[in-house]
Protein backbone atom coordinates (compact mmCIF):
# COMPACT_ATOMS: atom_id res chain seq x y z
CA UNK A 1 0.00 0.00 0.00
CA UNK A 2 1.89 3.68 -1.30
CA UNK A 3 2.10 6.01 1.75
CA UNK A 4 0.09 8.79 2.04
CA UNK A 5 1.55 12.94 2.61
CA UNK A 6 -0.18 13.54 5.19
CA UNK A 7 1.35 14.90 8.27
CA UNK A 8 0.27 15.57 11.39
CA UNK A 9 0.88 18.75 12.75
CA UNK A 10 2.77 20.30 15.11
CA UNK A 11 2.27 21.81 18.48
CA UNK A 12 -1.11 23.11 19.23
CA UNK A 13 -3.08 24.77 17.01
CA UNK A 14 -5.65 27.85 17.97
CA UNK A 15 -7.76 27.47 15.19
CA UNK A 16 -9.08 24.17 13.25
CA UNK A 17 -7.32 24.78 9.31
CA UNK A 18 -9.36 24.46 6.35
CA UNK A 19 -8.81 21.32 4.69
CA UNK A 20 -8.53 20.97 0.68
CA UNK A 21 -10.10 17.99 -0.48
CA UNK A 22 -6.62 16.27 -1.25
CA UNK A 23 -5.35 16.84 2.21
CA UNK A 24 -8.87 15.57 3.65
CA UNK A 25 -8.08 12.26 1.22
CA UNK A 26 -4.48 12.13 2.45
CA UNK A 27 -5.53 12.61 6.16
CA UNK A 28 -8.86 9.97 5.56
CA UNK A 29 -5.74 7.53 3.08
CA UNK A 30 -3.46 7.80 6.65
CA UNK A 31 -6.07 6.39 8.81
CA UNK A 32 -7.31 3.41 7.04
CA UNK A 33 -3.62 2.30 6.96
CA UNK A 34 -2.83 2.64 10.30
CA UNK A 35 -6.32 1.99 12.35
CA UNK A 36 -6.12 -2.03 11.44
CA UNK A 37 -2.68 -2.29 13.06
CA UNK A 38 -3.60 -0.32 16.53
CA UNK A 39 -6.69 -2.11 16.74
CA UNK A 40 -4.97 -5.63 16.80
CA UNK A 41 -2.55 -4.14 19.11
CA UNK A 42 -5.31 -2.63 21.33
CA UNK A 43 -8.26 -5.17 20.85
CA UNK A 44 -7.71 -6.60 25.08
CA UNK A 45 -7.45 -3.11 26.11
CA UNK A 46 -10.54 -1.32 24.43
CA UNK A 47 -13.35 -3.31 25.74
CA UNK A 48 -15.98 -1.30 22.74
CA UNK A 49 -13.84 -2.42 19.63
CA UNK A 50 -16.36 -3.69 17.75
CA UNK A 51 -18.28 -0.31 18.21
CA UNK A 52 -15.08 1.64 16.80
CA UNK A 53 -14.59 -0.41 14.05
CA UNK A 54 -18.86 0.00 13.26
CA UNK A 55 -18.23 3.52 13.75
CA UNK A 56 -15.02 4.18 11.73
CA UNK A 57 -17.03 2.12 8.79
CA UNK A 58 -20.07 4.30 9.39
CA UNK A 59 -17.96 7.66 9.13
CA UNK A 60 -16.32 6.17 5.78
CA UNK A 61 -19.49 5.39 4.56
CA UNK A 62 -20.91 8.21 2.14
CA UNK A 63 -24.42 6.74 2.20
CA UNK A 64 -24.86 7.71 6.03
CA UNK A 65 -26.56 10.54 7.19
CA UNK A 66 -23.75 11.97 9.71
CA UNK A 67 -23.05 15.12 10.46
CA UNK A 68 -19.71 16.72 8.99
CA UNK A 69 -18.82 17.94 12.98
CA UNK A 70 -19.84 14.58 14.30
CA UNK A 71 -17.64 12.42 11.49
CA UNK A 72 -14.54 14.96 12.24
CA UNK A 73 -14.72 14.70 16.07
CA UNK A 74 -14.89 10.98 15.57
CA UNK A 75 -11.54 11.01 13.32
CA UNK A 76 -9.81 13.28 15.81
CA UNK A 77 -11.07 10.35 18.34
CA UNK A 78 -9.36 7.81 15.97
CA UNK A 79 -6.33 9.69 15.27
CA UNK A 80 -5.57 10.64 18.51
CA UNK A 81 -6.35 6.49 19.35
CA UNK A 82 -3.85 6.01 16.38
CA UNK A 83 -1.09 8.49 17.46
CA UNK A 84 2.01 7.17 19.28
CA UNK A 85 2.30 9.90 21.27
CA UNK A 86 -0.80 11.15 23.56
CA UNK A 87 -1.31 12.12 26.76
CA UNK A 88 -0.87 8.13 28.78
CA UNK A 89 1.91 6.25 26.82
CA UNK A 90 -0.16 3.16 25.46
CA UNK A 91 3.20 0.91 26.39
CA UNK A 92 2.16 1.42 30.37
CA UNK A 93 0.35 -1.50 31.96
CA UNK A 94 -2.86 -0.84 32.63
CA UNK A 95 -2.76 2.35 32.36
CA UNK A 96 -1.80 2.86 28.92
CA UNK A 97 -5.25 2.72 27.31
CA UNK A 98 -7.14 5.06 29.68
CA UNK A 99 -6.95 8.13 27.87
CA UNK A 100 -7.64 6.77 24.27
CA UNK A 101 -10.89 4.47 26.03
CA UNK A 102 -12.14 8.11 27.59
CA UNK A 103 -11.71 10.09 24.73
CA UNK A 104 -13.38 7.30 22.56
CA UNK A 105 -16.14 6.23 24.54
CA UNK A 106 -17.35 10.05 24.85
CA UNK A 107 -17.16 10.50 21.17
CA UNK A 108 -18.97 6.87 20.30
CA UNK A 109 -21.63 8.03 22.47
CA UNK A 110 -22.45 10.71 20.34
CA UNK A 111 -22.13 9.22 17.21
CA UNK A 112 -23.85 6.19 17.91
CA UNK A 113 -27.00 7.13 16.74
CA UNK A 114 -25.27 7.02 13.06
CA UNK A 115 -24.37 3.46 13.19
CA UNK A 116 -27.00 0.72 11.60
CA UNK A 117 -27.12 -2.91 11.99
CA UNK A 118 -25.09 -3.06 8.70
CA UNK A 119 -21.79 -1.31 9.78
CA UNK A 120 -21.93 -3.73 12.95
CA UNK A 121 -22.18 -6.40 10.49
CA UNK A 122 -19.03 -5.16 8.19
CA UNK A 123 -17.17 -4.41 11.40
CA UNK A 124 -17.71 -8.12 12.90
CA UNK A 125 -16.89 -9.15 9.52
CA UNK A 126 -13.33 -7.15 9.20
CA UNK A 127 -12.39 -7.63 12.57
CA UNK A 128 -12.82 -11.83 11.44
CA UNK A 129 -10.69 -11.39 8.94
CA UNK A 130 -8.32 -9.86 10.62
CA UNK A 131 -8.39 -12.72 13.05
CA UNK A 132 -9.48 -10.74 16.12
CA UNK A 133 -13.14 -12.62 16.78
CA UNK A 134 -14.30 -15.75 16.37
Amino acid sequence: MAKTKFTKPKGRMKKAPKLRKKQKDDAEAWISENIWNKIKHAIGYVPFTTDLVAAYLCATDTKTAATLESRLLLYGAIIYFISPIDAVPDFLPFFGYTDDVAILSQVLLNFKTYISDRHYKAANKQLKSLGLKD
